[in-house]
This record gives structure tokens, sequence and C-alpha cells, in this order.
């Protein structure tokens, strides 16, 4: 992923010349973890995210679980834990982003459509139809990138994309400042299990220290989607904080409700349609594909418009699945 983040970096800069708005903030990405003395066992955070920014020459530095706590004072972990830090790591601000990409599609000449369900879409030699709620649409080329509508818009892959429900909170810290934005990194902590405690810095315009817990959530429709966060949902979050920030761990100001479209490998999928080459299919992004946004547009319009992508991004396609496409 590497190659592509570099070029999403590009592209986000980019983004932000154009469109003459903040969007990327560069904080710095804590990665802790256990790791086992003799190198074998232990986590897969710290040591996979040390042996790709050594192979592809990333400003990193490791911490020991000494170093940690000196750097990182509000940080709690076991003796067993140490740590890296990214330089280059940080966070997009989503509604500036999407806004942003929307304004300047529409200026180039882009027609948007909101608020217009997808009733079917059908795909031959001859092009491709879509059909709405308000009307049908015809073209040479169509992409599949409904986000959670990903399972029902997809149909035939071969492969099942997995819906789930995903809870976010925002706490204010007991300590005032200690998580500021400009203080804080952008952070993940790894669990017994392998899923991630992670959040953000305080943002000087958004009340409260942002985390969740990254693992698949609880299976949903996102036509029926339960966006009231309950008691239960902030434990799983919660627990986090009192563990390794209780510094963090004060008063629930809000949460949110989201949702991931899961691949089987939660690795993302950009290929052809088995059945349709004239369709082009970008989901199972698995809860972390938003940074990659500008990269993944400039693959997918390759895909579409020129039938192939000097990006690297055939190890995404759906060879990789029994049943897929070859």
């Amino acid at each position: 992923y590497v190659p592509l983040l570099r070029r999403s970096l590009e592209l986000w800069r980019d983004l932000e010349a154009r469109a003459k708005v903040d969007l990327l903030y560069l904080t710095g990405g804590l990665y802790v973890g256990p790791v086992a003395p003799n190198g074998r066992g232990g986590g897969e955070l710290v040591p996979r995210s040390a042996d790709a920014a050594r192979r592809f020459s990333l400003a990193h530095q490791m911490l020991s679980h000494t170093e940690l706590c000196r750097r990182f004072p509000a940080l709690r972990v076991p003796e067993s834990f140490e740590g890296m830090v990214e330089r280059d790591a940080g966070l997009v601000i989503p509604e500036r982003a999407v806004g942003a990409l929307a304004v300047l599609a529409s200026r180039r000449g882009a027609e948007l459509h909101a608020r217009e369900p997808v009733v079917e879409w059908a795909a031959d030699r001859t092009g491709v139809r879509v059909r709405t709620d308000r009307g049908e649409y015809r073209g040479q080329s169509l992409i599949l990138a409904g986000g959670p509508w990903s399972a029902k818009l997809c149909r035939g892959l071969g492969v099942e994309i997995g819906i789930t429900r995903q809870v976010l909170g925002w706490v204010q810290p007991l300590k005032a400042g200690l998580f500021d934005l400009g203080r804080f990194p952008c952070w993940a902590i790894e669990r017994d299990d392998g899923s991630l405690y992670y959040g953000f810095p305080e943002l000087p315009w958004h009340p409260g220290f942002k985390t969740a817990l990254h693992a698949k959530g609880a299976p949903c429709d996102p036509d029926s989607l339960d966006r009231s966060a309950t008691a239960a949902d902030e434990a799983e979050f919660r627990q986090g904080l009192r563990l390794h920030l209780p510094d963090a761990d004060g008063p629930l100001l809000s949460m949110g409700v989201c949702m991931y479209d899961n691949s089987p490998d939660s690795h993302f999928i950009l290929d052809r349609h088995p059945s349709h080459p004239n369709v082009i299919v970008a989901t199972g992004f698995s809860g972390h594909g938003f940074k990659f946004a500008p990269v993944i547009g400039e693959a997918l319009a390759d895909l579409a418009a020129d039938g192939s992508s000097p990006l690297p991004i055939g190890f995404l396609g759906l060879q990789r699945f029994a049943g897929g496409n070859p």
C-alpha cells in the first residue's frame, strides 16, 4: 500500500492547493503493540509497520517501552509493548475533502446527482445502463463504488462483501490540552486479537478526543442501519481509554455510527467485474480506505477510460480469491 499512499499524499496536497482549503494534517502516527523479546510471536502492528517503513525508506523511529513512557507520559501499556512513530502520518478532514472534491469535479464538468438511489444497473457489449428512482442513464463504462451499499450493488463478484456497523466516540479529556492537535499524534494500539484501539488528536474546531475500536462490528443492512449508539457501544471504545489513555477517559461528548464494507481478507478490491469488462468495481475498503480516496479515484478513472492503470493496483484484484476474475 505504501506506493499508493505516497501518490495519495501528493494528490491530497494538490487538492488542497486547487481548493484553497486545509485538508491534511501531518500529526505523526504512533503505533503501539506487543513484540516478543526473541522476535517471534507477539503482535503484528509494530513489526509489520517497521518492516514497511524500512522497505520504503519512510521516516520513522522505534521506541522501547521505556522510551514510549518518556515521550508519551499519558500512555499506559504493558512492559512487553514497544512503539513506532511514523513522521509523515496524519489525518484528513473528510467533510472538507468530500466537499472540495465535489466542487472541483463539478467545475470540471461532472454532473452530481445527490439523493438519487440506484434501482438497477445492466451492462453488455454495447454499453452500460443505470436506472435510479428519478431516471435512466447510459454510457460506455460504469464504476461501482457504493461503500456499504456495495454488497447490493456488486453482485456476481464471486466473493462476499460483509457490511458491519461501527461506532465512534468523542470524549472530553480529564486534562485539558494534553491531546490537542500539534501536541498528540494519531495513534493505534494493538489488542490481543489483532484489532486496534485508535484515535485522533483534539481538533480546534471540533470538541472532543476521538477514539474507536477498529474491528468488524455487527453485520447490518445499510438501508435499515440503527444509528442510535448505546451504552454497550460506548463500552467498546471506552475500555481502550481506561487501559491505555486514562487522562483521556473523561465525559462522553458524542457518538456516531458508520459502516464498513469488508472484503474477505480486509484488503481493497479494485478490478473489473468478472462478467462485465466495462464495469469496474471498487469495494472492500474495510474501514481504512478514505485516506486513499484520491489515488483510488485516479486508478478507477484509468481503468474506465484507458482499460488499465500504471498505478500498482494488481494486488487488489479479484484474482486473489477462488472463483474471482482471472
